[in-house]
C-alpha cells in the first residue's frame, strides 16, 4: 500500500484541476494508498478529483474557500486527518504534515527523533504567517494578489461534476 503527496502551486495547480488524466489518475491511486496528502494549494487538486467532498480539511489560507465549493469541509488548521487524507496549509505546514504523517506510520518516538534530526524548532524571526498575524496592507497586497487564483479555482468548481 502506498501513500502519496500532492504539493501546491498556482498557475500548475489550476491546470490540473482540470486535467482529466491527472484527476483520473488521483482518484484510482486512492482507492489503494494508505494515505493521500497534500500541502498548500495541492488541496485544490485532490478536491477537483472528488477526494475531498465531504472531508475536513485545509490547505493555503488563500484557498480554503475554494475547498468548500467543491464539497470539502475546510477548516483554518496546519494540518488535518480525516480517514485517509491529510492536508496541509501553507509551504511551512508541509513540515508539520510530514511530522504528522510519521506519526501515523510509525508512532510518536520515531516522530520525534525525525524532528530532532532536522533541528525541527520553528521560532518565526518576526510576527506573520497567518491572515490574523500579519500586517493588514501587507495582508491586503498578498489578498490581491492571490484573488485570481482563488477566482479561478472557483470558477472550475463551479463547472465540476465532482
Amino acid at each position: 500500500m502506498t501513500s502519496f503527496l500532492y504539493p501546491g502551486g498556482t498557475t500548475g495547480t489550476l491546470r490540473a484541476m482540470e486535467d482529466p488524466q491527472v484527476l483520473s489518475f488521483l482518484k484510482n491511486s486512492a482507492e489503494k494508498a494508505k494515505f493521500i496528502t497534500s500541502t498548500c494549494t495541492g488541496s485544490l487538486v485532490l478536491a477537483a478529483a472528488g477526494l475531498l467532498k465531504g472531508k475536513t480539511c485545509t490547505g493555503h489560507w488563500a484557498a480554503r474557500q475554494s475547498l468548500e465549493a467543491f464539497g470539502g469541509r475546510p477548516v483554518d488548521a496546519r494540518v488535518v486527518v480525516d480517514g485517509q487524507m491529510v492536508t496541509g496549509a501553507g509551504v511551512s505546514a508541509g513540515i508539520d504534515m510530514a511530522i504528522t504523517v510519521t506519526r501515523l506510520l510509525r508512532g510518536d518516538a520515531y516522530a520525534q527523533g525525525l524532528m530532532l534530526m532536522a533541528e525541527y524548532a520553528p521560532e518565526p524571526p518576526i510576527p506573520g504567517g497567518t491572515p490574523q498575524t500579519t500586517e493588514p496592507r501587507m495582508r491586503k497586497m498578498i489578498t490581491d494578489m492571490l484573488a485570481p487564483m482563488d477566482a479561478k479555482a472557483r470558477a472550475i468548481a463551479a463547472k465540476s461534476p465532482v
